[in-house]
């Protein structure tokens, strides 16, 4: 057969999704680039860099196959092989000096650079201004790095590209954006990331099409355990759906439910995890949980659409029941999931109601809807310091800067001038250190003496630091999750102002969930009152509702945790699981 008929054979393979025989036609020519290409389709990566390679022995100034090269080499995953993808992007733009694409894709492989990330994506946009992709990206960078004057300008023209392509039905700049990603960005219409989280479940429904599971499970009422799946990118001891799920998989009551667990991230897990459930597996990223793995009646997604999300599996429906918790405070935009675990105060105690943004069907949990298991994981870790022992009047805050916003920053100037005290925040990364350093100070406010930048520590000694400030300020557009929790095992009172959308009234809700309401501020303005009430408390306690006594807020978490199985009181004594979901 001519090498004309055996690309062809491949095309026509590769068409009707058979790779293998493809790669087979492909590999009988000396067109190494279809080889490669078809390879990646596999997910077989490391093979798919090495036949580009021999294509650019033969073709060195083949711009594309450079970019694809790069696209190889990146989705490996590693510091080394994201450090060639860099050079295989690099050597695209040599060779295309105007194609906008390697820009774009090289800023993607500086994971942990974003300064050189938002360099390239304005290179992109100064070759093609408006790129969806080079914006959304741009600005994702921007915010991340807490870089306002980039950000702000980026924000405008991205809205206007995005609402432009909900009015026109455009999925496919929809799919530009990341619906985690939009909920750190204000001032945005609340239904704009809902739109894109709709736009990427519909991508991902379309992409399983009727590659679905066929095992048929025995109806609930004829199993003596129901089987629960939980799945994640992060189950491992560094994030925090890690470290606030620790404990749960174990608390389930094995007498009623087999519990399972899906870690679709890298291979770095949690021994603890794992010897919570009945089963652990990993699921690398070429795996499609087929017809191979059993069935569960009830799936619980912990990632949402955050980074390392697998929206192919949820869309292939491994359960009949499915279900979003902890991990992504939204609704994942219809269709992947039944169910999505909320709380009432996240979405009903103050303000306008944001449940129209959810299209799933609410679980309202009795407390909040994220966990604390802090009295398991640190028992040891407690306020025990005196009030003369506590740092002189130094307010802290953990959020990360893409949380901060500059009204926000403004308040609490005001507020560092109103108590004469210092501002604490976290050091994640240099670059916005220097950022946020230059707004203070241009605020009014000396950042010599006012502004200190805490170092990164373990989660214990950082819980023992934090013991140590009068007043742990929550950022208002994106609320602090587990941060906050640490807060309050730390002894710290937790200033909130709860907005419109759910990510913004996680901190209203961890108040409401250990009986402490009174610090829910309710405007900017009034949140500089509230910070000198809440400061000068002489033993750093909340008021109690109803004339009770007085509480610490390490005393509300003793109090608000249950003893008994969360399988039991999952989602509180009235409703058992297999009701809710069966």
């Amino acid at each position: 057969m001519s090498e004309l008929n055996l690309m062809s054979v491949g095309e026509t393979l590769l068409e009707h999704g058979r790779i293998a025989e493809a790669i087979s036609s492909f590999s009988a020519t000396n067109r190494h680039n279809f080889v490669a290409y078809a390879l990646m389709l596999d997910h077989r990566m490391e093979e798919a860099e090495e036949a580009y390679a021999r294509h650019l022995a033969i073709y060195p100034t083949d711009a594309a196959a450079y970019f694809n090269l790069g696209n190889a080499q990146r989705e490996q995953l590693s510091p080394a092989a994201a450090a060639r993808a860099q050079h295989s992007y690099k050597s695209a733009i040599q060779m295309s000096p105007a194609w906008a694409d390697p820009y774009i894709n090289l800023g993607v492989s500086y994971r942990n650079d974003m300064v050189a990330a938002l360099t390239a994506y304005k290179h992109a946009l100064a070759l093609r201004p408006g790129h969806p992709h080079a914006l959304c990206n741009a600005a994702h960078a921007s915010t991340w790095l807490a870089n306002w004057q980039d950000r702000d300008e980026l924000m405008i023209t991205m809205r206007g590209v995005l609402e432009r392509a909900v009015h026109e039905a455009d999925d496919g700049t929809l799919l530009s954006a990341q619906p985690w990603h939009l909920l750190s960005y204000h001032p945005l219409p609340s239904w704009l990331p809902r739109a894109v989280a709709s736009a990427h479940a519909r991508a991902a429904l379309h992409a399983v099409g009727s590659q679905r599971p066929t095992r048929k499970l025995r109806e609930p009422s004829s199993v003596r355990r129901l089987r629960i799946a939980y799945m994640s990118s992060d189950l491992n001891d560094r994030h925090p759906v890690g470290q606030l799920m620790s404990h749960v998989f174990a608390l389930h009551d094995r007498a009623r439910f087999r519990i399972e667990c899906y870690a679709t991230g890298p291979r770095v897990t949690s021994r603890k995890i794992e010897l919570g459930c009945d089963r652990f597996d990993h699921v690398p990223d070429d795996d499609r949980l087929s017809d191979r793995r059993p069935m569960v009646h009830l799936l619980v997604d912990l990632n949402g659409h955050t980074e390392g999300a697998r929206l192919d599996l949820i869309a292939a429906r491994l359960a009949p029941v499915q279900a979003s918790a902890v991990g992504y405070p939204a609704g994942l935009g219809g269709q992947l999931v039944d169910y999505v675990h909320a709380d009432i105060a996240s979405l009903w105690s103050v303000g306008p109601r944001p449940s129209a943004d959810i299209a799933e069907t609410l679980v309202l949990l009795p407390a909040s809807f994220l966990v604390a298991d802090h009295g398991l994981t640190f028992p040891h870790v407690r306020r025990t310091r005196r009030t003369k022992a506590l740092r002189a009047c130094s307010l802290s805050s953990f959020s990360q800067p893409y949380k901060l916003q500059p009204d926000t920053l403004q308040a609490w100037v005001g507020i560092v001038h109103r108590l004469r005290c210092s501002l604490e925040l976290v050091q994640f990364r240099s670059a916005s250190v220097d950022l946020l350093t230059r707004e203070f100070s241009g605020l009014g406010a000396s950042s010599t003496g006012r502004l200190r930048w805490l170092q990164m520590l373990e989660r214990p000694d950082h819980l023992r630091r934090a013991s140590a400030a009068l007043l742990s300020l929550d950022t208002p557009g994106y609320n602090q999750g587990t941060s906050g929790l640490d807060a309050l095992w730390a002894g710290l009172p937790l200033m909130t102002l709860p907005m419109r959308l759910w990510c913004s009234r996680m901190g209203a809700s961890l108040l409401r969930a250990v009986s402490l309401p009174s610090g829910v501020s309710h405007s900017m303005r009034s949140m500089a009152d509230l910070a000198v009430v809440l400061a000068q408390e002489p033993l750093r306690t909340f008021t109690a509702p109803r004339g009770s006594s007085r509480s610490t807020s390490v005393q509300a978490l003793h109090t608000v945790r249950r003893p008994r199985p969360i399988s039991v009181d999952l989602l509180g004594s009235e409703v058992r699981l297999q009701d809710t979901y069966l």
